[in-house]
């Protein structure tokens, strides 16, 4: 889509997949992305994404994706997405069997343009008996330049098997004032 037409909708639903064996886990996802300008015009996509994560007893884990692996334009203009590459390290700074929470992780991202970046990122909270409050801070060079906001803040809600999370960017490649909401479970 042409620069300086502002964003007025975004929308992403994405499905992932994944399959654990002992400290290796495998996964792919699927994603539909779907933006829409104040002038009418829309562009999408279909993506997806694989990656492998090798952990480390319980107290870190290494793990690698490739995004935008296999990409099929949608309606309108399309919308043209890079093949990215992360490189990602995390690891629990407290025993993972007690109440409290402190987990920092360090990514490096490619994508194909050659540009390479690094983000770093703590989460830190208390879960008791499966229901707690964790809050999240992460801080690097965004894709789209100087201009977007290099910390995000969020935090989540665990209830037991499922979280509800939260995050905001003050400016992101989406908008000003991003709010992002997930659910997830993990059977």
């Amino acid at each position: 889509l042409a620069e300086g037409n502002p964003v007025s909708n975004n929308q992403s639903v994405a499905g992932a997949a994944v399959y654990r064996y002992m400290g290796v886990a495998v996964g792919a996802s699927g994603r539909y992305l779907s933006q829409e300008r104040l002038t009418g015009e829309t562009a999408s996509a279909f993506t997806s994404d694989l990656g492998l994560t090798l952990a480390f007893f319980d107290i870190a884990a290494l793990a690698f994706t490739v995004q935008n692996v296999a990409m099929a334009q949608g309606d309108g203009a399309g919308l043209m997405l890079p093949t990215t590459t992360h490189l990602g390290f995390s690891m629990n700074l407290l025993d993972t069997f007690s109440n409290g929470r402190l987990l920092a992780t360090v990514e490096t991202i490619w994508t194909d343009n050659a540009d390479r970046r690094t983000i770093l990122g703590l989460e830190a909270g208390v879960v008791l008996g499966g229901i707690g409050l964790v809050g999240r801070v992460g801080t690097g060079a965004q894709a789209g330049g100087p201009t977007l906001s290099e910390t995000n803040v969020g935090g989540g809600l665990v209830l037991g098997r499922a979280t509800i999370d939260y995050a905001y960017q003050r400016r992101s490649p989406l908008g000003d004032k991003l709010h992002l909401v997930g659910i997830r479970w993990t059977p």
